[in-house]
């Protein structure tokens, strides 16, 4: 695996997304993953008509974890 990721859509702030991903299992274990040595954080707000915009915030939140060895 090169790589792993945590995507969630709904959640206003930083706050609430990194608790989610926090409380969910798999999300968890990437972050805390002591093989993974870097991470790249994004968020955009979704257009509306974008059909997850009425889930939640309409923000859809991203990280995604890369292994030092391929870099």
């Amino acid at each position: 695996m090169a790589g792993g990721e945590n995507i969630a859509i709904g959640y206003s702030c930083p706050a609430e997304v990194m608790n989610g991903w926090m409380n969910s299992k798999g999300h968890r274990n990437n972050i805390l993953n002591p093989n993974f040595h870097y991470v790249i954080v994004g968020c955009i707000d979704l257009p509306e008509g974008n059909p997850y915009y009425n889930h939640g915030s309409g923000r859809a939140w991203v990280q995604l974890f890369i292994y030092d060895r391929y870099l």
